[in-house]
């Protein structure tokens, strides 16, 4: 499932287009819509590499920018469509985690340099936040909720099997000793395994 905020935003650049009056409102457009489309699409994503060579090339009259803008347009008009009859998610999903993956790239350099707290908090966050947007995905709300209920809720629906809501929760239990500074409550070890664990949930969960 597309978060709703994608879709608000992606309504905004398309109720933005033109006619420009200036070019520097027409770059001011332009860079948001690169930004959106790098944030929310995958760089293997058609709409992606589409919009982007559209874009890439800056134009230096108002005509040519009101044209470039007027096609662009249009193709945002079809990616909400797609979005909308979920076509996209898929590829939301595989953007969502190329992100974690990077966190959990910095994660992992503070690990092999011995630094347990560093590398805690942030695979402890990217874990978290790895979670809860696997719960979105199968339409589990997970507003104001721990990780332990959303845990249960994977569980529950067979999203997780047993033994994976069990290594999920210790990654759970890392997750809030170390994001509360309780540094004595955890191992480097088990830094390590939450990073493995995270990546692997990634990988079943997010770019399957």
């Amino acid at each position: 499932m597309v978060d709703k905020n994608y879709y608000d935003r992606l309504d905004e650049l398309i109720a933005a287009l033109g006619p420009f009056t200036t070019l520097g409102e027409y770059e001011a457009w332009r860079v948001s819509v690169m930004n959106y489309v790098s944030t929310v699409l995958s760089t293997d994503s058609v709409y992606h590499d589409t919009i982007h060579r559209y874009l890439e090339d800056k134009f230096y009259t108002k005509n040519d920018a009101n044209n470039v803008s007027t096609v662009v347009t249009s193709i945002l008009v079809s990616l909400r469509d797609d979005m909308k009859n979920g076509m996209i998610a898929s590829i939301v999903d595989k953007a969502v985690a190329e992100t974690f993956d990077d966190f959990l790239d910095h994660a992992d350099e503070y690990h092999k340099e011995g630094r347990k707290n560093e590398s805690g908090v942030i695979a402890g966050v990217t874990y978290e936040d790895t979670v809860r947007r696997i719960c979105r995905k199968h339409n589990i709300a997970d507003s104001g909720k721990t990780l332990d209920p959303l845990i249960n809720e994977l569980a529950g629906q067979k999203h997780f099997s047993k033994n994976t809501a069990k290594a999920a929760k210790a990654a759970a239990g890392v997750r809030t000793s170390a994001t509360h500074a309780r540094w004595d409550e955890i191992e480097l070890h088990q830094v390590r395994t939450t990073i493995d664990f995270t990546r692997r949930i990634i990988l079943d969960h997010l770019e399957a």
